[in-house]
This record gives structure tokens, sequence and C-alpha cells, in this order.
């Protein structure tokens, strides 16, 4: 997706709701300009212990993910983050409406797995 705002636009919904993983409130708008304005700020090095779960019309998903910033920024720490996210079934397509990110301790390696 590469910080291209019509894929965000189509993604995530116009009624999107989010908790970011330092406590603060999201919207749409914000996880817009934030991939887009100035091009990609992140890169996702590993994504597992995922869970979906079909609830209706909704599926909700649980994941653990691996990231660091990008170049242009100094801290190029890998960080670990949980989070949850549910998509919506809408007439243009599935659509993220909520999600939330959450620190964490990188995990023991046996967890890793």
């Amino acid at each position: 997706m590469k910080g291209d705002k019509n894929v965000l636009n189509a993604l995530y919904a116009d009624d999107f709701s989010g908790v970011n993983a330092a406590g603060g409130k999201t919207d749409r708008d914000q996880i817009v300009s934030f991939y887009s304005d100035n091009g990609p700020v992140l890169s996702v090095n590993k994504i597992d212990d995922m869970s979906v779960r079909v609830i209706g019309k909704a599926v909700v998903v649980t994941a653990r993910l691996t990231y660091q910033y990008i170049e242009k920024y100094d801290d190029r720490k890998v960080k670990w983050l949980r989070y949850m996210r549910v998509y919506d079934k809408r007439t243009v397509g599935w659509q993220i409406v909520a999600e939330q990110f959450t620190f964490t301790d990188e995990p023991l390696v046996q967890d890793r797995k």
C-alpha cells in the first residue's frame, strides 16, 4: 500500500474509531494522514499469533506484530505490539471500523513461534 491515500480511504470506514498504542483516539483522517502524507513511516517485520473470529457480518482479528520506523526517523528499534481490528462487510466491501494497538514487551523465545 506504500502510503496510498486511495487505498487507505477504501480500507478504513468513514465511521472508523481507533485507539493507538499510546492510548490516544484516532479517526480515519488521522490514520490516512499518518501513513500517506510523508510516505510510509514504518515497516512491519512480522505478524504472528493471529486469531480470526467471524461474528455475523463482522470479523475480529487479533495478532502480534513487530515493526520499526523507516530511515527518516531516529528511533529504529524493533518494537512489539498486540492489536485488535474489527472489519465490517459493507456495500463497498470489507472495511476496518475499529482497532486498538497496545505496546508489549518482546515475547520470550518460546512464545515467538
